[in-house]
């Protein structure tokens, strides 16, 4: 688990695929297209008191979720019932179909699942919390080249952007699981911490 100080007036939960510079997400579990990728995200719940509960199970989103910048065509919940799949583009600042919910104003938990296996600089899944493109944190699996001393190559991190800049510890953490991770974000007053686990039992 880590923590650290985070600026509370951050509004949006944003579950993306993509974000961060991300240039293409490599394929999880089938194609569509050239350059089109699918991660799977299954049932996304915040435990027993949850504000909403969405297991992906049905023709529709919980009426909870919206899209920023939707693609229709890049995301289902058919094709794998039980499991949102969303087909990547070439991302950064303006990637398409970041899946937003807004976030409570008092302390909260929301958790997910991705399945990913990034090989390439800057690909990202997983969770986003923000108040824009600029300034927010985002815990997830990526790549990022272990060339650098920041960086383990596929791994968790937790990242903080504030005003288009990296600020700290990306406190990155390799795993032995390479291609699916349960990630968690709670929110408790100005302190937001991250946790990650390998199967959905034990959290670190």
């Amino acid at each position: 688990m880590v923590s650290a100080q985070r600026d509370a007036r951050m509004k949006k939960l944003r579950l993306l695929v993509v974000l961060m510079l991300v240039l293409l997400i490599p394929p999880v579990s089938s194609t569509s297209g050239e350059g089109s990728y699918t991660v799977f995200l299954p049932a996304v719940g915040r435990g027993h008191n949850a504000l909403f509960r969405d297991d992906f199970n049905g023709p529709l989103l919980d009426s909870a979720w919206s899209w920023d910048r939707e693609d229709p065509a890049s995301w289902s919940l058919t094709d794998r019932p039980g499991f949102l799949r969303i087909l990547s583009h070439p991302g950064g600042p303006t990637a398409e179909n970041e899946l937003l919910v807004e976030a409570p104003k008092s302390d909260y938990v929301v958790t997910t699942r991705v399945f990913f296996t990034p090989t390439s600089n800057y690909q990202f899944a997983g969770l986003v919390l923000g108040m824009d493109d600029e300034t927010y944190l985002a815990l997830g699996r990526a790549y990022c080249d272990p060339g650098d001393p920041l960086c383990v190559g596929n791994g968790i991190y937790f990242d903080r952007l504030e005003g288009a800049v990296f600020i700290g510890d990306n406190f990155s953490t390799s795993t032995t699981n390479l291609g699916e991770a349960y990630l968690r974000l709670r929110r408790e007053g100005a302190t937001y911490h991250a946790y990650y686990s390998e199967n959905g039992t034990t959290w670190t």
